[in-house]
């Protein structure tokens, strides 16, 4: 078939299925006729509002109000994207939003001659279905710009006037580039930015592939949708179509799955990827039957009180997941819930709180939990969300006998054991759980369910890779290579290093306790030769993204630090003198380029301070206060998590482990013994999405892969059937990518 055929056939399926089975409207509007007695209402084609069914939806939704309501409506929804002097369309689009979820503010004077003030509501979100809610399909469509450039739309989907869909259905999004990517779309959003003013996502189909994003996205975030209800789907564009552009699922979208988050570039629109909103919606539904069934007796008020388990892997949005279950559940359910976010860790909570204030879910300044502020007292003052570590809960008492709390457990497969936990539960006694873990179950744990109910949402690793929500991950066991001397790595061991935070006392402990094994993984010549082979690898990488050094413990970080230093320097130094040797002036300049790159690299360790470890280091004639002063005086999460920043490679031992997003980290370098738990959260780190990044790197020189398959085969999914499927591995063997797929041979420099 030829590539306008295939075309042709993707808009065919388009139109037939909003038209014929969604039940949109569609027109040809390339004979469109302008005015008052036009085909839409608009004056010429520099207007995109359709004014006639805008002023009849509004209208339907808020009857028996003044007629001039209705025009005042029209012209203040009108004029808010005119209110600013550039073409900014995010900041334009955040405010159209804000009319559109909250409603138009319109004073006028009522029958009394009284002043009033009405919210005017622009969809019927409550009744998706009802004939309030006008859906238009809209061919040919053509607008002007301020320069008097024309542009015709093949595609525009329109609901009560608004233009919310862009649809592309030539675009070329099988490739990863990002000059021919979406090339369509950024030239209409660079000359027409009005256009995307009202947008709420943009389709994009060719050939076998569709995509959905927002006026924001990136290459990497259009995504695609490929869990479906719908067994007779067929093709991408069909399914994609399905489950967004059904009257229900468009304006659930609009309404309960779009978020505005403001990041140090600008603000970020984001719209829920499928797993996120299958997901919270199956849990929403799940809580509304426990509801039902315990009025009507049929289950008892411990089951009720479940809501179920969300498995979410990590790095495909489980703190946006949350976002999205309490703001519905807020919006559209009768009666005030409260809700309290429990973690067990404070980069956990950190993380998830600072989620809800970026995408301003809550105000920054909103009162947690402390000595001095007790939960009842935020219950008492009506507080809507309350984040608070778990071990808040020493007390057993009962804090309120409410029934709408909801309890939301994040990494519940860490939460959910011990009296903290107990203890929670017995404080609130009528309180529904629910809890979210990036963890799949272990195949032997049978008290997870039973606190929290069976799974009612699963996302695996493998799921997210294929949705593209993450990339594979890839070992490479360079302990062997360098024939290093290992102990043999026990779960006592494991388990030793996992329960102590490893100050340095702690570190003292574990050396009396491992005799043999301890000084072996930090033994200084083989703690050099690690640095030696770190700084090669680091420079040598295809994809130079930033990185992070596990190291066993704090006083091991330190020593890595000045080991790095040394090779570090000896490196440039090298490389150096082989670049002045250099004829070619174009390689020369490049490799200068690169040198100057390695040169401008900073890392720096992450650790935390505790009480007496100072003199303990200045015994062991080690600097910590350098590095300790640089996180007091420096954001260095912030640096690391900025793509451009020199701050390259991070040292840690136990933050930054968890709770932290960086999505251009591309290699992790393992030499800690780690639980699976932490194992999983470690590794996980880099699976994360960013231009360029095709897979993440694990670097291990410690273990093997066969030991790692051992550790992480414990895992299994337990579907809502309650059976139970092993897991395919989360770490896939360098030999199935192939070295010179992730190394430059020539070593970079």
């Amino acid at each position: 078939m030829t590539e306008y055929l295939e075309e042709t056939l993707t808009e065919e399926i388009t139109t037939k299925l909003l038209s014929e089975e969604f039940g949109w409207n569609t027109i040809d509007a390339s004979e469109e006729a302008f005015g008052d007695n036009g085909t839409f209402g608009r004056n010429d084609e520099s207007e995109l509002l359709l004014k006639f069914d805008f002023m009849d939806a509004i209208e339907m939704i808020n009857p028996s109000l003044p007629e001039d309501v209705y025009e005042k409506a029209f012209d203040i929804f009108k004029s808010v994207s005119q209110n600013t002097t550039d073409d900014n369309i995010i900041q334009h689009n955040y405010s159209v939003y804000q009319l559109i979820k909250n409603g138009i503010p319109v004073t006028f004077i009522d029958d009394e001659g009284n002043e009033a003030e009405e919210l005017i509501q622009v969809f019927d979100f409550n009744n998706p279905e009802s004939v309030n809610n006008l859906f238009l399909l809209a061919e040919n469509f053509s607008i002007t710009n301020k320069k008097n450039e024309r542009l015709s739309i093949r595609h525009l989907g329109f609901v009560n006037g608004i233009p919310l869909i862009f649809f592309d259905l030539k675009s070329n999004i099988k490739s990863k580039s990002s000059h021919s990517l979406l090339s369509s779309i950024k030239k209409a959003k660079e000359q027409f930015p009005e256009l995307f003013y009202y947008n709420a996502f943009i389709i994009v189909s060719h050939k076998s592939t569709s995509r959905i994003g927002t006026v924001t996205s990136k290459i990497q975030e259009y995504i695609d949708w490929k869990e479906s209800t719908d067994a007779e789907t067929t093709s991408s564009i069909e399914l994609l179509l399905k489950e967004t552009c059904t009257k229900t699922r468009l304006l659930d979208i609009l309404e309960n799955f779009t978020l505005f988050r403001n990041r140090p570039v600008g603000i970020q629109k984001i719209i829920a990827r499928n797993h996120q909103l299958i997901g919270v919606n199956s849990s929403i539904e799940q809580l509304q039957r426990h509801i039902a069934a315990y009025k009507e007796g049929t289950i008892s008020k411990e089951e009720a009180k479940k809501i179920g388990l969300f498995l979410h892997s990590y790095g495909a949005g489980k703190s946006y997941s949350i976002v999205f279950f309490c703001l519905k559940i807020n919006r559209k359910f009768v009666g005030a819930f409260n809700f309290l976010l429990v973690t067990d860790r404070k980069e956990l909570d950190k993380q998830l709180y600072n989620t809800f204030t970026k995408v301003g879910a809550i105000p920054k300044d909103v009162i947690r939990p402390s000595a001095d502020t007790t939960l009842p007292t935020l219950l008492k003052q009506g507080e809507k969300f309350i984040f608070a570590l778990i071990h808040k809960y020493a007390s057993s008492s009962v804090i309120t006998q409410r029934d709408n709390i909801i309890v939301v457990i994040d990494e519940a497969h860490h939460v959910q054991g011990g009296s903290l936990a107990l203890n929670l539960r017995r404080a609130l006694p009528n309180a529904s759980f629910i809890g979210f873990s990036a963890m799949p179950i272990l195949k032997d744990d049978k008290i997870t369910e039973k606190l929290f109910g069976k799974p009612i949402a699963e996302y695996d690793f493998k799921s997210s890779v294929a949705d593209g929500a993450t990339l594979p991950l890839y070992y490479d066991n360079r302990g062997e290579n360098l024939q290093l001397e290992n102990p043999k790595i026990s779960n006592s061991l494991r388990e030793a290093i996992e329960a102590a935070d490893l100050d340095i006392l702690q570190t003292e402990r574990l050396k009396q306790l491992f005799n043999r094994d301890y000084p072996v993984m930090t033994d200084e010549k083989r703690l050099r030769a690690i640095a030696k082979d770190v700084v090669q690898h680091f420079t040598s990488r295809k994809y130079m993204g930033k990185a992070m050094f596990v190291a066993v413990d704090k006083v091991t970080a330190v020593r890595m630090y000045d080991y790095l230093s040394e090779e570090w320097a000896q490196y440039l130094e090298e490389k150096r003198i082989s670049i002045k040797k250099i004829k070619d002036t174009t390689i020369k300049a490049e490799k200068q380029k690169d040198w100057e790159w390695c040169k401008a690299t900073e890392f720096a360790v992450i650790a935390s301070k505790d009480q007496f470890e100072e003199e303990k280091f200045n015994d062991l004639q080690l600097d910590i206060e350098t590095h300790w002063a640089k996180m007091k005086t420096r954001n260095l999460e912030k640096d690391f998590k900025d793509k451009e920043h020199q701050f390259r490679l991070a040292i840690v031992c136990n933050l930054w482990l968890n709770g932290i997003d960086v999505p251009s980290l591309s290699t992790i370098y393992l030499d800690k013994p780690l639980m699976p738990q932490t194992l999983m959260q470690a590794i996980s780190r880099a699976n994360r999405t960013s231009e360029g990044k095709e897979y993440g790197l694990i670097v291990d020189y410690l273990e093997s892969y066969s030991s790692m398959a051992e550790i992480l085969s414990m895992y299994a999914i337990v579907n809502s059937e309650n059976t139970e499927s092993q897991t395919e591995l989360p770490l896939k063997p360098l030999s199935e990518l192939g070295e010179s797929e992730v190394m430059n041979v020539d070593n970079k420099l």
